[in-house]
């Protein structure tokens, strides 16, 4: 997400919402992205895993100054202003995976997340120093599995299966999107 010197991360009041991947590794979501890093049921707080060792991410040694996320960084819990289509059409600023993916074999999950404390909001997404899960989505092309369901209710996540309608319901209000078209 495109973020203009001198940004800063702000506290906010409340959450944003935006959209975003996990991986369902047993009975947890993951990080499709940076390892074994694992969602809790709760609020769930960032550190900088700005360091790869091996195949896995570490923390950074040295924690931020300001805390997370830091604009100089990439850390920091990440989540899309626009999810993509049903028919895959990536929106501005999205990984460019299909919903229809989501509760396959590959086990991606697309879904919302609420993000809250400290957040850096760029023209197309987000990064925030807490998060949590809040919606799953299961395109109607498929069943959700039994384990899908449960973990759903084990986070007190709403499992969806209209995308438009998740998107409508749970995604960003209209203030963030706002904010997000303001210049830096």
């Amino acid at each position: 997400m495109p973020i203009g010197a001198g940004v800063v991360a702000e506290p906010i009041v409340g959450a944003v919402r935006g959209f975003r991947w996990w991986r369902l590794t047993g009975t947890s979501l993951t990080s499709p992205w940076r390892g074994d890093v694992r969602w809790t049921r709760e609020d769930n707080l960032a550190s900088c895993l700005g360091r790869r060792w091996l195949l896995r991410w570490k923390q950074h040694g040295v924690p931020h100054d300001r805390g997370v996320p830091e604009p100089e960084c990439s850390c920091g819990f990440y989540a899309m202003l626009q999810a993509p289509t049903e028919g895959g059409d990536a929106a501005p600023g999205c990984w460019p995976l299909n919903p229809s993916l989501s509760g396959g074999p590959i086990a991606l999950v697309f879904g919302v997340v609420k993000g809250s404390g400290r957040v850096i909001l760029g023209e197309y997404g987000w990064r925030a120093e807490h998060a949590r899960v809040d919606a799953l989505y299961v395109p109607p092309s498929r069943t959700p599995s039994e384990l899908l369901l449960t973990v759903a209710q084990m986070y007190g996540a709403e499992v969806y299966r209209d995308l438009p309608a998740m998107r409508d319901e749970r995604g960003p209000d209209a203030l963030t999107m706002d904010l997000a078209r303001l210049p830096a």
